[in-house]
């Protein structure tokens, strides 16, 4: 199941994941979003109830997957995306699926620096 992590700021690119996941026959997956009480609404956005901004992603994360696994308990797997990631095909999300990754860690690597992460929550113990 995808699960794609946004916030209410980025609402407009929400209408462009809906049409990403149509057009690549992606029925199983939910736009993650924050706000003041948990629900999922039938458009396939789960709300939290968590804040919505970037310093609590690491709770929107912890609380999305814990959702998720009462919400969705047949589902092999989660796949996390975030908003602005333009899928191509969902030939990662097959392969994957065919595997129970429950007793093992998973590796990836990718292009972009994180450093940018470095420093955006001053104070916050996630953040170093």
């Amino acid at each position: 199941m995808y699960i794609f992590i946004s916030c209410k700021k980025n609402r407009e690119r929400w209408t462009y994941i809906h049409q990403m996941c149509s057009k690549l026959q992606i029925s199983e997956y939910v736009i993650i979003c924050g706000s003041n009480r948990t629900y999922l609404n039938k458009d396939n956005i789960l709300y939290l109830n968590c804040p919505d901004e970037y310093c609590s992603l690491p709770l929107k994360m912890k609380m999305a997957f814990k959702v998720c696994l009462n919400l969705f308990p047949n589902a092999k797997g989660f796949l996390k995306v975030d908003d602005d990631v333009l899928l191509l095909s969902n030939t990662v999300y097959n392969v994957l699926s065919k595997h129970a990754f429950s007793s093992c860690a998973t590796n990836y690597t990718r292009d972009a620096d994180g450093t940018w992460h470095i420093g955006r929550c001053p104070g916050s113990p996630w953040n170093k």
